[in-house]
């Protein structure tokens, strides 16, 4: 749900942002289970990460849709027609708009992208929760994305570590808008994942939502 911003946004209104903040390292938008990297946002993952694939087949749209975790009410799912999520595929007509806030649609490209899934939840007090997942041809790819996240934080945002994987943080700040704004983006071998959560301040908790987004995510991942 990308818009050409630098850093990932959220929309509440239209595609209007909350200035998003940002993990990093699970980097996976996916990832296996077993092998996995433990999604460490670290140079030395990134290298060796470019010349290791670890899955064959990739997974189908469905498979894709299914994956993507959703956080609990009072947070709901809104229709893809609405901001332009669900399928991520370059070339495909019936893919989404392709870009997080810090990557866009040439950036994926590069990286290698299969394809991929995002849903955008919203509650009623207008805080939101963006999510996705992408798979890449190569664990190069996720890595990649991964590191340009982590150079789009803004230099007010504060670092937060989240319980798993290990080494893994997140990044959490207030929007220009005076919203509290939480983001994570994390490699787990050819998988990119990542989650935005935001609104009011102090309407929910939010770095719990993100914790748990993470954690179940993680533990979803083939």
């Amino acid at each position: 749900m990308g818009d050409g911003s630098s850093f990932p946004t959220m929309r509440c209104r239209g595609r209007t942002a909350i200035a998003a903040l940002v993990i990093a390292a699970l980097i996976c938008a996916g990832c296996g289970s077993g092998s996995r990297s433990t999604a460490r946002p670290t140079t030395t993952q990134t290298t060796a990460s470019l010349t290791t694939t670890t899955r064959s087949a990739p997974l189908s749209a469905a498979k894709l849709q299914a994956l993507v975790i959703a956080p609990p009410p009072p947070f709901i799912q809104l229709p893809d027609s609405v901001l332009k999520t669900g399928l991520m595929e370059i070339g495909n007509p019936l893919s989404g708009h392709i870009g997080v806030g810090y990557a866009q649609e040439a950036d994926f490209s590069k990286a290698g992208l299969g394809r991929g899934w995002e849903k955008f939840f919203r509650a009623s007090d207008g805080a939101v929760v963006d999510a996705y997942v992408f798979e890449f041809a190569t664990e190069g790819g996720p890595t990649s994305l991964v590191a340009l996240f982590q150079s789009k934080v803004p230099a007010s945002y504060e670092k937060f570590a989240l319980p798993s994987p290990a080494g893994a943080v997140g990044y959490a700040g207030t929007s220009p808008e005076g919203r509290s704004t939480l983001a994570v983006a994390l490699n787990d071998g050819r998988f990119l994942f990542g989650f935005t959560v935001g609104g009011p301040p102090g309407a929910h908790d939010y770095r719990m939502i993100i914790e748990s987004l993470v954690t179940r995510q993680l533990a979803a991942l083939p």
